[in-house]
């Protein structure tokens, strides 16, 4: 699950981003593109900007809790785009998204090879990127599907995060 939250989120935006103005009541009439932009952008700045100090995080609380850390700043930034009124919410709460994805991108991979161990590391890391391509693909047929209610969309991707968070608390930790 943990590629899928993943790529349903790029799924959702590469879908939607001519329909950014229709949620947010601040970009109606306007002719600027940047706000889209930055909203789009944010999410890949918080990412990047996580991926930098996710192996510290790792070292410091361990693989797991990086994950369980990451799935709480997404699930925190799923709710802060929804409930944003404003396109400068929004693109806070994409930030905080891509921050908790930045560190379950770092640390999952991590964690999966050592919990697997050498004969199954390289099917869990497979595994990674074919969730991550199916979140995708399921996000972006949903998204032009349901176009004009895109906002909804992250609540619906709180559960297969809840999923994934439920599953790793049940998981050993990791030296």
């Amino acid at each position: 699950m943990t590629g899928f939250v993943q790529g349903f989120q790029t799924g959702i935006i590469a879908g939607l981003e001519v329909y950014i103005a229709d949620e947010y009541k601040d970009l109606k009439n306007k002719t600027e593109n940047k706000d889209r932009e930055f909203f789009v952008s944010f999410y890949a700045l918080g990412a990047s900007i996580a991926s930098l100090v996710a192996g510290e995080l790792c070292d410091f609380v361990g693989k797991k809790t990086a994950c369980l850390t990451g799935e709480v700043l997404t699930g925190i930034g799923f709710l802060v785009t929804f409930y944003g009124k404003k396109i400068w919410i929004g693109i806070m709460g994409r930030f905080i998204a891509g921050l908790g994805t930045g560190f379950i991108i770092f640390a999952a991979p991590l964690y999966f090879s050592e919990v697997a161990g050498q004969a199954n590391g390289g099917m869990c890391q497979s595994a990674l990127v074919m969730s991550s391509g199916l979140g995708m693909i399921v996000g972006l047929n949903l998204a032009t599907t349901f176009r004009h209610h895109w906002k909804k969309m992250y609540l619906w991707a709180l559960v297969p995060l809840a999923g994934q968070f439920a599953l790793n608390l049940g998981m050993p930790e990791t030296a």
